[in-house]
């Protein structure tokens, strides 16, 4: 389940997931536009910008957007972040590590060719054609909240935009400030962005562009893009993904909407001789078969998680709890692909529009049979939530059949609703329109299975502190502090208790990265999520407690060219 990247994870994965949907279709300048209209604009814009520069126009101009990317070395930006193998070039907006037509998605790109580089020469004629140069510097401001990386990550594009005749001026705001002005107010000019990975599929990054998509900033997208991502809903193989590589090269070479600047990969630490626990390419891991060599409990570190309700919540840091207490249909295995937990199997019929899931038999963790009908009742909860409340109730509601209609509604009033139990052990799921990753989407917290005598509609008041509730999975909460620790007890119901090797698995708020490294080093903790790069220099590559985790995130610089 790809989640916000919360703000107490590590310097680079504090990362917002990256907000980049609108609800109106817009217009955006592209190389033909900018050379047809090139010399008016740089024979008016000099002695008008002498006076006062029209930010909203510059970013709005396809050669000042691609000058900006052709003025980043990225290869600079990482060696001065000097971790080694966890960060490396994006030369594109998509990371490494999915599947395209005949290898990796986005090294088929790069061995074609890059759709971004490095040539500032280029860069200063673009800006010199958009009417800036050495007595006219374009003046823009760059937005990013505040840690180590995004510090000297905000440094080095400042010294490297001066190159090209950008006079950049850098702020840090504080996390919620920065994520309402970039996300919700769309008042910057430019922005820090990243994204982790919904779903294991490469639309969940390309999809964020859409002027439909229903999270966060209201900067990017138009209408031939979008209809490049709706037919690509109705195609699938070599085919899809060669759409989808051109639906990629429009947005970030053809109308440079995006600065891709860098992809990484996730650090944590792991106490040795620690095994059973699984990591995914998402930056999460789940626990239950860890074992924990002489004890009977195991710890490890997260920052201050979010409501446990698996319908609401959207942050990684939330759901290295809830995972461990919600037992999905799948789950995402270490190489990405999509691995069987209460499904056992399914089958798909031959329009590709119903599918049918055999449940394994499993127990509540206060001893009541866990049955299809729960899974029912999960979804259709997660469905009314509404938006607002659950934002990933949009896997349901814009591909299940009349879906669509009840985001917010009662559960009472779905009967229509493309979801339901043929018995105890079978569900069927019937969609409104084709979405040839939707088994990739089953793994969110949106799809868990609960029941109404503990999680009622439009109430996660349940989740919260203070408070303990039945699971399905491995473990059950008996201790629920959010600004402590969340301490949980092995499911002796749950249908693999066997496997599950610890009594107690507790996990602790400890937001700050120095001090979950020496939570790990006095043996606080046994596992720490949340660090900075700094930590390589005490635990260099291939130390015993060291994980470097392939991971599907970017970093980029998003632009506003809808600045008002």
């Amino acid at each position: 389940m790809k989640k916000f990247l919360n703000k107490g994870l590590a310097a680079f994965l504090a990362l917002s997931l990256a907000a980049c949907g609108n609800s109106g279709s817009t217009a955006t300048t592209t190389p033909e536009t900018a050379e047809a209209t090139a010399e008016a604009t740089a024979e008016a814009a000099a002695p008008a910008a002498a006076a006062t520069q029209d930010t909203a126009a510059a970013l709005q101009d396809y050669n000042v957007r691609r000058a900006l990317q052709l003025g980043v070395d990225r290869s600079a930006i990482v060696t001065a972040l000097d971790a080694g193998s966890v960060y490396y070039e994006l030369f594109g907006y998509v990371p490494k590590g999915f599947g395209g037509v005949n290898g990796d998605f986005r090294e088929e790109v790069d061995d074609a060719g890059a759709y971004v580089y490095t040539d500032k020469e280029e860069a200063k004629k673009l800006l010199a054609e958009a009417g800036y140069g050495p007595d006219n510097p374009l003046k823009l401001e760059y937005v990013y909240n505040s840690t180590a990386v995004h510090d000297l990550v905000a440094e080095v594009l400042k010294a490297q935009w001066a190159e090209i005749g950008v006079e950049l001026t850098v702020r840090s705001a504080e996390w919620q400030t920065f994520l309402d002005e970039r996300d919700k107010q769309g008042k910057f000019e430019l922005a820090r962005g990243a994204m982790s990975a919904d779903y294991m599929d490469v639309s969940t990054f390309l999809d964020m562009a859409k002027t439909t998509n229903q999270q966060g900033a209201v900067t990017w997208g138009d209408e031939k893009y979008d209809e490049m991502m709706n037919q690509s809903l109705l195609m699938d193989g070599t085919e899809r993904l060669e759409l989808l590589h051109d639906a990629e090269k429009y947005l970030v070479e053809e109308t440079a909407q995006v600065i891709p600047l860098f992809a990484y990969n996730t650090i944590y630490l792991r106490k040795p001789g620690v095994t059973g626990e699984k990591g995914s390419p998402q930056a999460n891991h789940l626990f239950w078969y860890v074992e924990n060599p002489g004890s009977t409990t195991f710890t490890y570190a997260i920052g201050e998680p979010g409501l446990l309700d698996p319908a609401v919540g959207t942050d990684s840091t939330t759901a290295y709890v809830s995972n461990q207490l919600g037992y999905p249909l799948f789950y995402i295995g270490e190489d990405g692909s999509m691995v069987n937990a209460a499904c056992t199997d399914y089958t798909v019929s031959e329009d590709g529009m119903t599918y049918t899931f055999t449940l394994e038999k499993n127990t509540w963790s206060d001893g009541q049979p866990c049955t299809a009908e729960d899974y029912v009742y999960g979804i259709k909860r997660s469905l009314g939530m509404g938006e607002a409340d659950s934002y990933y109730s949009y896997f349901i509601s814009d591909f299940v059949l009349n879906a669509k209609d009840h985001r917010g509604d009662d559960i009472a009033n779905m009967d229509d609703v493309g979801v339901k139990a043929l018995d105890d052990q079978t569900l069927e799921i019937t969609l409104g329109q084709p979405c040839p990753y939707f088994v990739n989407l089953l793994a969110t917290g949106v799809f868990y299975a609960l029941r109404p005598d503990f999680a009622p509609e439009h109430d996660s008041e349940w989740s919260g502190t203070g408070k303990t509730f039945p699971t399905n999975c491995a473990f059950v909460p008996t201790k629920i502090d959010l600004n402590d620790e969340v301490v949980m007890e092995k499911n002796p119901n749950f249908v693999h208790a066997d496997q599950v090797k610890v009594d107690t698995l507790i996990a602790k708020d400890i937001d700050d990265q120095d001090a979950q490294f020496l939570a790990f080093q006095t043996g606080e903790i046994d596992f720490a999520t949340s660090l900075s790069p700094d930590v390589l220099k005490t635990f260099p590559e291939g130390s015993p407690e060291l994980i470097i985790n392939p991971s599907v995130i970017n970093y980029y610089v998003l632009i506003n060219q809808h600045l008002k």
